[in-house]
């Protein structure tokens, strides 16, 4: 099993892959050159630019004709971008972005991951010494600790009765025996939290800055945001970038991914206080020591939990899980598409920069068609899905780039106004066929075995064959195709239409419709009629496209298109578009609007919603509400001297970058609300988990910009005003009113 590929540099670049089977061990291929296509020039054109290996014709084809193209070998990857503009002068050059490791495993059809090997996982995290943002130039890393399945450690330099602790004599020791562990421990994943852009960074500057003798291999690619650490000989993964991606949260600290995963909560102390428990030494230095234990233990258990999915991708798409952690879903598509090009010896077209980008960027379509749902609440929903149904229109259609312009198949018309021949064989289509064809098979699978591994292949599988479409319309892809993305939206339009219209001649009442689903309201809890309609449906829709039975749910509120929740048939709670996910939004809006709806799902009585609320807004009158649940958490999107408008969370980022903090792009700042006169933006607070804070917060603020706006979306339905829901106080009242 192949976990990582990467090449080193002798007389000429040599592919290396790092395997398992049963033992660690690295293979080498000394065979395999990098190269570009050109088209349109000649290799006698070619033999003329210094530094080119060696160049030979071969027949390709592109965009789906047959042409002509050269083969230019070089003996460096690097050589690819120092010659590439001299090539240009001969002629168009093609693939020329495609990293060198990447188009090996591409080439030579090699899928990492592929066997059912297990692998070691070792997960890390540093402490640093500092009373403000730590400086890897100045400020020492004071302890290490790691985590593997059987057992944690944490490394430092000062006296700490635990038995999980390992003293040492000094920083430099401490480094070196970090290395020893790895090397012992011989892992072959290392798991880090923000490893890319912080622990890693900093254990290689205090190397430098130390002249520790290192005995690993570290490359740092890329900068800033989109920095990269590869460590050769193990399969780095940061698991930062996979939180975002994979989960909505508020905070994407440790702390916060760990509770959500888990249900668990893990320790906590501020970055501004690590320096004082060191300095105190004694219980403070005890309780530092087990905060930055359960760091790592933290960080092992996200990976239990995400890594299965990116080995489970790895597999699919044929990249190492260390690219694949980093990869967004386009990026995944587009590697797929490439090994399906290299099979059938197309040439792959350029991804688009300049004018062709922006141009790109700035066309549009229409989207999925939408039936405004009735509002207010409704009882006995059936809930009727396509399955996969973009996926499936792509392949009913054969929507492809290579595909489009047919005079052959008028019959394959979009409503868009496209044609795409049947009788050719597009990229896209044969791709989605066998994942979904593959996907199909794994949940057979699984109604007969337990193992966990088959889940993660189906949500891999997913998550790819839904990204196809999108992957058409992005203006950064490689096979970019306006027409292809617009014709799959207006044929879901129409299937959608047609299963409305069948619905309402069977005298289903059809409560409301969006892309690609439909909710009818029954009778009754019996379900019978919607299954036979379910089967008409089915028997009038192509081979590859089938309606499926969703869900049964006894109540559920439409507010507007793409607003409601619904309570199933199991007493699930289900919402979309009503969830306040946003960060500027306190916790107390989101409590009450979850207690309100679920009050009028469970029970059906909005009167009790609103009196709800009306309790809520009392108790922020009455300051009763905690500060933890005022927290509004913004973050800051472009570097603080590019703001224009000055909001709160801009006014204490600027104080705390004053103060010497590193704060910018990307950087969550929370804040209170006070009590007093003026602007918004002067009279916030910053807030820190932990941190005693004595201030009245603005009850109105929150009455009126958080609690009132979140409920009101779902309480107009039912036709209460604003007026309605807030506790008025009065004298004759004060007490009586909840007595």
């Amino acid at each position: 099993m192949i976990y990582d590929c990467d090449y080193i540099g002798r007389d000429h670049a040599i592919i290396r892959l790092f395997c398992k089977n049963g033992e660690k061990h690295v293979d080498y291929d000394e065979n395999f050159l990098p190269y570009i296509y050109g088209i349109g020039c000649t290799c006698q054109d070619i033999s003329r630019v210094q530094g080119i290996k060696e160049c030979e014709p071969v027949s390709r084809t592109f965009k789906g004709e047959n042409v002509d193209a050269v083969k230019i070998l070089f003996h460096f990857p690097k050589d690819v971008p120092l010659y590439r503009e001299e090539l240009r002068s001969y002629g168009k050059i093609y693939e020329h972005d495609i990293p060198f490791a990447r188009r090996y495993l591409i080439d030579n059809d090699i899928y990492p991951m592929s066997d059912g090997h297990d692998l070691k996982v070792l997960a890390f995290d540093i402490e640093t010494y500092t009373e403000t943002y730590p400086d890897s130039r100045k400020d020492p890393i004071i302890m290490i600790s790691l985590a593997t399945s059987e057992k944690s450690a944490v490394i430092t330099y000062k006296h700490v009765e635990k038995e999980y602790v390992e003293v040492v004599e000094n920083e430099v020791q401490m480094l070196t025996r970090f290395f020893e562990l790895i090397k012992e421990i011989d892992p072959e994943v290392l798991v880090t939290y923000n490893g890319d852009n912080f622990d890693l960074p900093y254990i290689l500057e205090r190397v430098r800055v130390l002249k520790v003798e290192c005995p690993l291999e570290f490359r740092i690619l890329g900068r800033g945001a989109t920095t990269k650490v590869r460590v050769p000989g193990f399969c780095h993964i940061d698991l930062f970038p996979i939180s975002k991606r994979l989960l909505n949260l508020t905070s994407y600290t440790l702390e916060a991914v760990y509770q959500e995963i888990t249900g668990k909560c893990k320790s906590k102390i501020r970055g501004d206080l690590i320096s004082t428990y060191w300095d105190r030494g004694g219980e403070p230095l005890e309780q530092l020591a087990d905060y930055a234990r359960e760091d790592a233990e933290a960080a092992l258990a996200i990976g239990e939990k995400f890594l299965p999915l990116q080995y489970a991708l790895s597999r699919i798409v044929g990249q190492t899980p260390f690219d694949i952690s980093r990869a967004s879903s386009s990026a995944m598509v587009d590697w797929l598409l490439l090994r399906e090009a290299h099979k059938r010896g197309e040439v792959a077209p350029n991804q688009p920069h300049g004018g062709e980008y922006e141009k790109r960027a700035s066309q549009s379509y229409e989207g999925a068609y939408v039936l405004e749902p009735e509002k207010g609440l409704h009882e006995n929903l059936v809930q009727l899905d396509f399955r996969s149904l973009y996926p499936s229109i792509i392949i009913t259609h054969n929507i492809d780039p290579l595909t489009l312009g047919c005079e052959c198949c008028e019959n394959n018309t979009s409503p868009a106004g496209y044609t795409f021949c049947l009788n050719k064989k597009g990229f896209i289509p044969e791709i989605l066929k066998t994942l979904l064809s593959e996907r199909a098979k794994v949940k057979q699978q699984m109604k007969k075995s337990d193992d966990r591994m088959l889940e993660f292949q189906q949500w891999a599988l997913k998550i790819l064959a839904n990204s196809f479409y999108g992957y058409m319309g992005y203006p950064r892809a490689r096979w970019y195709s306006l027409e292809c993305a617009e014709s799959t939206t207006a044929w879901g339009r129409m299937y959608l239409k047609q299963i409305i219209d069948m619905a309402r001649k069977e005298d289903l009442k059809v409560i409301y419709g969006d892309t690609d689903s439909v909710f009818i309201k029954m009778k009754d809890s019996n379900v019978e009629r919607a299954l036979r309609f379910l089967e008409t449906v089915n028997t009038s829709l192509p081979e590859s496209m089938e309606l499926e039975f969703e869900g049964f749910y006894p109540r559920g509120l439409f507010v507007t298109k793409k607003k409601y929740a619904l309570l199933d048939d199991k007493g699930t709670f289900i919402t979309k578009g009503l969830e306040i996910v946003r960060r500027d939004w306190a916790d107390i809006a989101k409590k009450t609007q979850q207690e309100v709806l679920e009050i009028i799902l469970r029970e059906g009585s909005p009167q009790k919603a609103a009196q709800v609320v009306e309790e809520v807004t009392c108790k922020l009158k009455q300051r009763q509400v905690n500060l933890e649940d005022l927290v509004l958490y913004t973050r800051l999107t472009m570097p603080l001297s590019q703001y224009k408008q000055i909001g709160p969370h801009v006014q204490i980022a600027q104080k705390m970058k004053q103060r010497g903090e590193d704060v910018g792009v990307g950087s969550t700042i929370a804040y209170i609300v006070k009590e007093g006169r003026g602007l918004i933006r002067d009279r916030v607070v910053p807030y820190q988990e932990g941190e005693p804070l004595n201030v009245q917060y603005d009850a109105d603020y929150y009455i009126e910009n958080q609690v009132i706006p979140a409920v009101m979306r779902i309480m107009t339905a039912f036709g209460f005003k604003k007026e309605d829901l807030i506790y008025q106080r009065t004298e004759q009242m004060s007490l009586e009113k909840w007595f």
